[in-house]
């Protein structure tokens, strides 16, 4: 019987000619073999010749470090680990001048012990997206003014005087962090849910799209491999990295799932309703066909009788009476005390699991702190270098910067160590 898995994750390079997205996830795991690690965390790096992969590694592997180090359990455990993570960048850029302007946006999911509750932290645009038999919703802010066009639009404001949609309000640049979703208090899973975390390049699927996939896969590392796999396969020009971690939360969704679709063929075979089912089926087998050997010695030793019988004229003559009007036919006399055979009894189960969405959540506004570009209008385009103007807010610039020289590896690695030590 094959193990199911309550998590898993897979990523795309998409269209672009490096991957700046990066996940990572703890070691300790909620409920063992299902491998739902405690606190998963996924970056979308930014900066293109400014190290946006770098800046999205060292902030998830930073942030991981600084969540194993506190074992407190307090509320405010995931936005410190997210202080120290901001802080590795800012000391990475301090030693590391061509990596001046980097950043990231963070999505972080932890579990409580028991696996039975939630509660995350995210900056940017990044996506925590909850699935039940409601529908899909995002859960978590989006600090793009991707929202803030849309209600503009819908109370006929001027669009124009809005920043572009892929323009962040907020993101970890090793600086002051204008905007943090913090939900710290622990949300319950509901029976059926089934969470993704991903980086934006998912939104190239749409939102029912995703729940389907999700629903419709045996186990969690299966959806995410599907869900990368639609992406690829729709085939969009500067198709965006994209990162995704699905986790299956609910009882229902685990419990169904694993019972019900990972390994209904077994539980099929070792059921004892499908072994009743199979074993009548053969004893009515053996039963028809004994029941045809009998048939057939009775009606050979009733003609034998006939033949032998001084009575045959008398029974000749009684059969030639019961002839009918038409065509000429001898009556057909039932034999007695032999029972039809009984036909096998064919049943179909057809148990089939399905796991579905969530209500929608209601985002709270938040205000305009900074501007932060993520790319040109429209498609997303090449990443854009963002930039640090003195003591002035972060700003990612509108023009593709300059091929600077890519951070030394090794460099890189000597601080995240340091870092991790102190």
């Amino acid at each position: 019987m094959s193990q199911f898995n309550a998590f898993g994750s897979a990523k795309t390079i998409g269209q672009r000619k490096a991957q700046e997205d990066s996940i990572a996830w703890t070691e300790e795991f909620v409920d063992g073999a299902m491998g739902r690690p405690r606190l998963v965390v996924v970056a979308d790096g930014m900066g293109g010749h400014a190290a946006g992969d770098v800046a999205s590694e060292l902030a998830v592997k930073s942030f991981i470090t600084a969540y194993q180090r506190d074992t407190s359990g307090e509320a405010t455990i995931l936005r410190e680990a997210l202080d120290w993570a901001n802080e590795r960048l800012a000391d990475f850029v301090a030693r590391n001048s061509s990596a001046d302007g980097m950043g990231c946006t963070v999505v972080a999911l932890e579990l409580n012990e028991e696996g039975s509750a939630f509660r995350w932290l995210s900056v940017g645009d990044s996506l925590l997206l909850s699935i039940r038999k409601e529908g899909i919703s995002r859960i978590n802010e989006d600090h793009s003014f991707r929202e803030e066009r849309r209600r503009t639009e819908e109370t006929g404001g001027d669009v124009s005087a809005v920043p572009s949609a892929n323009m962040l309000r907020s993101a970890v640049m090793g600086s002051h962090i204008p905007l943090v979703d913090d939900h710290t208090v622990w949300r319950r899973f509901s029976e059926d849910e089934i969470l993704v975390l991903a980086t934006d390049g998912i939104e190239t699927i749409e939102m029912d799209r995703i729940a389907a996939i999700v629903r419709g896969s045996a186990d969690a590392p299966s959806a995410a491999e599907a869900l990368i796999a639609a992406v690829e396969q729709a085939q969009r020009p500067r198709q965006d990295n994209t990162t995704v971690a699905v986790i299956f939360g609910g009882s229902a969704s685990i419990g169904d799932v694993a019972a019900g679709s990972a390994n209904k063929k077994a539980e099929r075979k070792s059921s004892p309703s499908g072994r009743r089912t199979s074993r009548q089926w053969q004893v009515g087998l053996l039963t028809g066909l004994l029941a045809g050997l009998a048939l057939g010695t009775i009606l050979g030793a009733l003609g034998t009788w006939l033949i032998l019988s001084p009575d045959k004229e008398k029974i000749e003559e009684a059969a030639d009476n019961a002839s009918v009007t038409g065509d000429t036919a001898k009556a057909r006399v039932p034999i007695a005390g032999v029972p039809p055979v009984p036909q096998p009894a064919v049943t179909k189960a057809d148990a089939t699991t399905r796991l579905v969405d969530t209500p929608a959540v209601v985002e709270k506004p938040a205000p305009v702190v900074k501007r932060t570009e993520r790319s040109n209008a429209g498609d997303k385009g090449e990443p854009l270098k963002p930039t640090l103007t003195g003591n002035g807010p972060a700003t990612k610039s509108a023009q593709p910067a300059e091929p600077t020289p890519a951070p030394n590896p090794s460099k890189a690695g000597q601080g995240s160590s340091q870092d991790e030590t102190s």
